[in-house]
């Protein structure tokens, strides 16, 4: 249900006196809250149609190119108050390997990897496997012990392509990781830890890679398959490279901050009582730490893969994302239905370096006062700019939880669309290079998204200098911006009118008669 912000709403406030001799005051109240119940809802619909909510000081700032008069805030109300990232990751939660265990490693190890049917890695298809009896020393650096490095390389070659481009690209690379070791024998006065962990490398790039690559391969963690009746490795433990550095982090840099949460909510999808533990080192450990099994950082491999099928990660992805609305206090989201107008989420990647839309305040303002039905207008590009929204994951479920519709170039934000309400919509821009689209595959049809590209409603194409001011699609990294088409745009959200199955409630929108506030 959409919350109506205090700027936009009037409180009568207190009830009859105490005296018994006003009773014509009394009557006066009774009349002023009928007329209230008569007109009221009415009164706020036609506000909510032609304005946009306002959050706070409700100030009229505007965003260069923005016809004056557009409201500058969100229109739907962006949570603020909620658990930090710190207290997710509170004392109860995170040990150090020197409070977990003192147990020491046995002697003799030798490190293999896990194929036996049933393992947890088979849960994504990936073709990736668990190490067995591998370490960790605390500069993030892992150890195979018993094995030289080419005979290690013919293990990983029989065990799967992925697995190779895994441990190339994650653990034995040249730069951005702390590498790999190979020693004899187990290291000396290394701790010894049994059961199933993961491991976890946070990435320096943007949240989307993070969620994809990191979180995404371990969703189904903590369920059976539906179609299998072999047991699974339960998680014991997460242990996440340089943990502690990226707490620090998470104060100022937001991209920290929301992988962390992204994190903590995996251990969220356990049951409380077998609910694993965060491992770290502590700054001043100097002991190897050696695993019974380790389940490795996946990669760009494995990205948001769709090969574990729509019947393993889509309630996987239910239960991720549930804790998420559990965690923040956030009501299961639902469609917005008549008399309450569409909510409208629109995003231009203004804080991008390239794939920008260059007249998305112009879009922004066409949105808010020429079509039907009508829409209330969050947007982010604007809010990011008077520093109103800062992408933090708290703020990025509420927002999306309160979108019917997401109107946004093909990026990395697209992963959020995980915590739209079910049978809302999507129009997923990819612009003039046409990348391919991440969610159609697995995040769309698990939520039953009204997912829209083939229309890609994208108009002129500009040199960004950012981006190596080129209007040719050069690379990944060397892309030009480019306009919205209102037209096209039109034709998109025209679509959405027709009905895509049972429970399909956008269509209603446009069934309703606003000017009759009735169907």
């Amino acid at each position: 249900m959409l919350q109506q912000p205090a700027c936009m709403m009037t409180s009568i406030l207190g009830g009859p006196g105490k005296s018994s001799k006003q009773p014509l005051k009394r009557v006066q109240v009774v009349l002023l809250l009928l007329l209230i119940f008569v007109v009221g809802e009415f009164f706020l619909q036609k506000q909510l149609s032609v304005n946009t909510t306002k959050l706070a000081s409700c100030s009229q700032n505007t965003l260069t190119g923005l016809p004056k008069g557009d409201q500058a805030e969100p229109s739907v109300p962006i949570l603020a108050n909620s658990p930090t990232v710190h207290e997710a990751f509170g004392s109860d939660n995170v040990v150090h390997w020197d409070n977990l265990t003192d147990q020491l490693a046995p002697k003799g190890l030798r490190t293999s990897i896990d194929t036996s049917d049933g393992n947890d890695a088979r849960f994504m298809r990936y073709g990736m496997s668990p190490l067995k009896n591998v370490c960790i020393r605390p500069n993030g650096t892992i150890v195979v012990v018993g094995l030289s490095e080419p005979d290690f390389a013919r293990r990983l070659q029989e065990a799967g392509e992925a697995m190779v481009l895994e441990w190339k690209e994650t653990y034995n690379c040249t730069w951005g990781c702390s590498g790999a070791a190979f020693e004899k024998e187990t290291p000396e006065n290394a701790l010894w830890m049994t059961g199933t962990t993961t491991h976890i490398i946070p990435y320096l790039g943007n949240v989307f890679h993070h969620f994809a690559e990191r979180v995404w391969p371990l969703l189904t963690g903590f369920r059976d398959p539906p179609d299998e009746d072999k047991s699974r490795l339960k998680q014991k433990n997460y242990y996440v490279h340089r943990m502690h550095t990226w707490l620090d982090q998470a104060h100022h840099n937001m991209d920290r901050n929301t992988f962390m949460f992204q994190i903590a909510l995996l251990s969220r999808l356990a049951p409380p009582d077998t609910r694993p533990k965060f491992l770290q080192h502590s700054e001043h450990e100097t002991r190897p730490m050696c695993f019974d099994t380790l389940m490795l950082s996946s990669a760009a491999s494995g990205r948001m893969s769709p090969k574990s099928g729509i019947a393993n990660f889509a309630p996987a992805m239910a239960r991720y994302r549930q804790a998420a609305f559990d965690y923040f206090h956030i009501a299961t989201p639902t469609v917005s239905l008549p008399p309450r107008p569409l909510r409208v989420t629109l995003y231009g990647r203004g804080d991008a370096s390239r794939r920008r839309v260059t007249n998305i305040a112009q879009i922004a303002h066409y949105l808010r006062t020429s079509i039907q039905p009508p829409v209330l207008v969050t947007f982010i590009d604007e809010l990011l700019q008077r520093r109103l929204y800062n992408q933090s994951l708290p703020e990025v479920v509420s927002l999306m939880a309160q979108t019917d519709i997401y109107i946004t170039p093909h990026g990395a934000n697209t992963w959020a669309t995980l915590f739209m309400p079910k049978r809302s919509a999507v129009i997923e821009i990819l612009g003039p290079c046409g990348p391919g689209t991440w969610i159609s595959n697995t995040i769309a049809p698990a939520l039953e998204l009204k997912h829209r590209t083939d229309g890609n409603p994208w108009g002129e194409r500009l040199a960004s200098p950012r981006a190596g001011n080129t209007t040719d699609c050069k690379s990944a990294l060397e892309t030009p911006d480019f306009t919205i088409d209102v037209r096209k745009l039109q034709t998109e959200l025209d679509s959405l009118r027709a009905i895509d199955g049972p429970g399909d409630a956008l269509p209603l929108h446009w069934l309703f008669n606003w000017t009759r506030n009735s169907y």
